[in-house]
């Protein structure tokens, strides 16, 4: 019977101690051709191996048990480089299946079960990452950390937690109250972000992080009022399997449906303060709805207006597998480039050579760019590159 590499993912996490995660970027895969040897970890993972940062050269564990998944088991070595900054997971051994270029972009679990021993998981399907992810409500902008499966990753600024308690308590949440809008919530995060860091002349300057703060602090917001919603639920327990059930589907379903729609509020609330025109869902041919239409729909609906100067960009937290689904959304623009925003770092290059030929171009943080493998990174744009673009195209005379 095949494996439900997702679940066995989240169990291990939740029976684990602590847990780090991050996308395979091309070095890691093999991608890039180079001769790496293992897999590059943050130095956020070092207290789960090494405890307290070492303070040699060159610190080493070896011989380390780690069981993945299909029963793989290797007896491994993390290495930390003084010099060069890095953590490094090192002798894999030969043959080992998961380090090829079909798993760049994949998610990397990596959970520590006992004293020397852990457990690590590649999860590579869109649904498998988007699964794991929901379970914690995490999101892509929280990889490359380690955290606490009960209290997840924590905010980077304590202005920002207290910012955020008060929030939530403003709001009054509780076991029967309603959950607060997405749109509620995304414009807390831009709020709380803008006023802890006083920086948002980067929203025109530097989009690309700003994408990326404003989705990391939804997520803790979004956590906290989970915390206040179901903590006393959970603490007075459940009568019956089907009571637990039923909360635990809520819960998920309502993280899976957050993601897509945080990363479009933000986009939003960017490309209005870029000056950009646009709008959002308007229904196409066959009453499809692309995520966003510049300038507007009424000009997509024109046929007077020419399509050279219209761009219709789709928003995808994540984008394995379900990329294919933006081509049939805009017939008007079928020959012409279909632009894709996404928090995925990394895809494989077979992936990315399907989305070349069916001219889709890839719209990513910058930051993440390179996750990508090299022969690519130059085709993808950073959210800056894309903004200027499409303010060129719509308000050309």
């Amino acid at each position: 019977m095949e494996i439900d590499l997702a679940a066995k993912a989240i169990e291990t996490t939740q029976s684990g101690f602590e847990t780090y995660f991050k996308f395979l970027s091309a070095n890691d895969s093999g991608a890039t051709g180079a001769h790496q040897s293992g897999i590059l970890l943050s130095n956020r993972a070092m207290p789960m191996i090494f405890g307290d940062r070492p303070t040699e050269h060159v610190a080493k564990r070896e011989n380390m048990r780690i069981t993945w998944q299909d029963d793989v088991v290797t007896y491994s070595t993390f290495t930390w480089y003084e010099s060069k900054g890095e953590l490094r997971l090192t002798r894999l051994g030969r043959g080992f299946p998961y380090l090829n270029p079909d798993f760049t972009g994949a998610l990397f679990v990596f959970t520590r079960v006992a004293e020397g021993e852990y457990e690590a998981f590649l999860l590579n399907s869109e649904d498998e990452i988007d699964r794991y992810l929901a379970a914690f409500s995490l999101g892509p902008q929280d990889a490359g950390q380690m955290f606490d499966p009960l209290a997840g990753p924590k905010s980077h600024e304590d202005a920002e937690e207290a910012a955020i308690r008060a929030f939530v308590r403003y709001l009054g949440i509780g076991a029967n109250s309603d959950f607060p809008l997405s749109e509620t919530i995304s414009g807390k995060a831009r709020e709380i972000q803008n006023a802890v860091h006083d920086r948002r002349d980067l929203i025109v300057e530097n989009p690309d992080l700003k994408v990326i703060e404003y989705t990391r602090v939804e997520y803790a917001i979004f956590r906290e009022v989970e915390a206040q919603m179901y903590g006393p639920i959970i603490s007075r327990g459940f009568d019956t399997v089907e009571q637990f059930v039923s909360v635990a589907n809520t819960v998920l379903n309502r993280r899976k449906s957050r993601a897509g729609k945080s990363l479009e509020h933000h986009l939003a609330s960017i490309f209005h303060d870029n000056s950009l025109p646009f709008e959002e869902q308007v229904v196409t041919e066959g009453n499809k709805k692309p995520d966003f239409v510049f300038p507007s729909g009424a000009a997509y609906h024109d046929p007077s207006y020419s399509a050279d100067k219209l761009v219709v960009l789709a928003a995808k937290t994540t984008c394995k597998d379900r990329w294919r689904q933006i081509i049939t959304e805009a017939d008007r623009m079928r020959d012409r480039t279909h632009f894709l925003m996404t928090l995925q770092q990394g895809n494989t290059p077979r992936q990315l050579e399907e989305m070349r030929a069916a001219n889709v171009k890839l719209v990513v943080p910058k930051p993440y760019i390179k996750a990508y493998p090299p022969e690519f990174q130059d085709e993808i744009w950073p959210l800056k590159q894309f903004i200027e673009y499409a303010k060129e195209t719509v308000c050309s005379l």
